[in-house]
């Protein structure tokens, strides 16, 4: 049984900038799914609701951190601010700590004024809450690979290829990759790849286009994994009018 939420009409947006992204807006009544990378939800006005696929009652919380490829559903009135975090910032690690039980109620300063300063109040807050700078994490045998797939998001590295890159055996890659990143490289690629997605939308390009150039064999491919990957179709998303911002 699915929870019922009162939408408000408020404008949104999606801001991507570094190996991160965000939306600010509202909650947009999102079926339950499975997010590729791990995702935190934060209430601006007041808590919201949140069902893990295994929990009968739904959770109430201001913030919570949800696990990639944790089927759940947020519910929410008001503005909500959903963070999707690379898992190589270290982001991730560092935010279960702060928040070991998933789930967390916090005093949050005014995020409610509908202006363009509300992503600069957001991003003050998360750097002021959560330390964003690196903890010296030796990442080093990934570089050659990073930069490989940052020149060529919508590419069709395999693992294997991207094991040979790292001097690696596929198997060693495999365990290494997870380990380092908190998801299989073919999700993290994935990832990568809509991030691609949101860039060109943002440009005013079709789904189409976007598609092709994330290296996807089609828009209906492409519009599958989105859905799977963010919990609603990027067509749904056009149509709610929300502003799509790159921040390089």
């Amino acid at each position: 049984m699915e929870l019922e939420p009162t939408r408000k009409p408020n404008s949104a947006q999606i801001v991507i900038w570094q190996e991160r992204a965000a939306y600010i807006g509202p909650s947009l009544n999102l079926a339950p799914h499975r997010n590729a990378v791990a995702t935190l939800a934060i209430g601006l006005d007041e808590p919201f609701q949140l069902r893990f696929e295994s929990d009968a009652s739904p959770l109430s919380a201001s913030v919570a951190l949800i696990p990639a490829g944790a089927r759940h559903q947020v519910i929410g009135n008001g503005l909500m601010s959903f963070i999707y975090l690379d898992s190589l910032s270290d982001d991730f690690a560092r935010m279960k700590a702060a928040l070991p039980d998933a789930v967390a109620l916090l005093t949050f300063p005014s995020f409610v004024a509908r202006d363009d300063a509300r992503v600069d109040r957001l991003a003050a807050w998360m750097s002021a809450t959560f330390d964003f700078q690196s903890n010296g994490a030796d990442k080093a045998w990934l570089r050659p690979l990073l930069t490989w797939l940052h020149d060529d998001p919508g590419g069709k590295l395999s693992a294997r290829q991207a094991a040979a890159i790292c001097k690696l055996s596929l198997s060693h890659f495999q365990r290494q990759f997870r380990a380092s990143v908190g998801m299989p490289f073919r999700r993290y690629r994935l990832w990568l790849r809509m991030r691609l997605v949101s860039k060109a939308l943002s440009k005013g390009r079709s789904l189409t286009y976007a598609a092709y150039e994330a290296g996807f064999a089609s828009s209906a491919h492409m519009s599958t994994a989105f859905r799977a990957m963010f919990g609603l179709s990027p067509s749904r998303l056009l149509a709610a009018n929300v502003e799509i911002t790159c921040v390089e």
